[in-house]
């Protein structure tokens, strides 16, 4: 697979993910949401009212979006959750059924390489992650013939009932996610 084609697959899930989570949750505490003025900037401007010929006064410093609605947690059977990882760890045997077209088409990807004969999935349903009612991320680990295992973040999309791989965002172990001898 071209290296090219490869970060760019990379930096689209990983703003996918970004818009997914934002979606989600909101924006961070303590982070601008786009809009606002930062209170030490109390701007103020002054509109023509449409009721006199004396300007209105508005304060800027305060966020022109309303607030993000807290949503109820989704919760998944866990036969759901289980159906989704045989689903994924059969996908080298089956690319199709989880990698939709438009996506194989959009990054240009030929799945031989991504799925050489031999490669294996494993999914660690413990690490299963609701961004909303149709987004997830699950860890994974992939190992292809003649190669170290690699960790993914898959990122996935239901549509029409049914569970996609959208992308996959690289995993890095730490000591704290490690799960080595201590």
């Amino acid at each position: 697979m071209n290296l090219r084609r490869l970060i760019l697959l990379t930096v689209v899930a990983a703003l996918t993910l970004a818009v997914a989570i934002v979606t989600a949750f909101g924006f961070p505490p303590g982070t601008r949401e786009a809009g606002a003025v930062r209170p030490s900037n109390r701007a103020t401007t002054e509109t023509p009212s449409p009721t006199a010929d004396t300007p209105t006064r508005t304060n800027l410093s305060q966020p022109t979006n309303p607030p993000t609605k807290k949503r109820a947690p989704v919760t998944r059977s866990p036969e759901e959750i289980d159906k989704v990882r045989t689903v994924l760890e059969r996908a080298p045997e089956d690319p199709s059924q989880v990698l939709a077209e438009s996506v194989v088409e959009l990054y240009g990807v030929d799945l031989s390489d991504v799925f050489p004969p031999g490669t294996t999935i494993e999914v660690d349903i413990d690490t299963w992650t609701d961004i909303d009612e149709n987004t997830a991320l699950v860890a994974t680990q992939i190992t292809r013939p003649g190669h170290l295992p690699e960790r993914y973040s898959a990122v996935l999309g239901k549509t029409n009932g049914k569970w996609m791989l959208l992308g996959t965002l690289p995993l890095e172990e730490t000591q704290s996610t490690s799960r080595g001898p201590q």
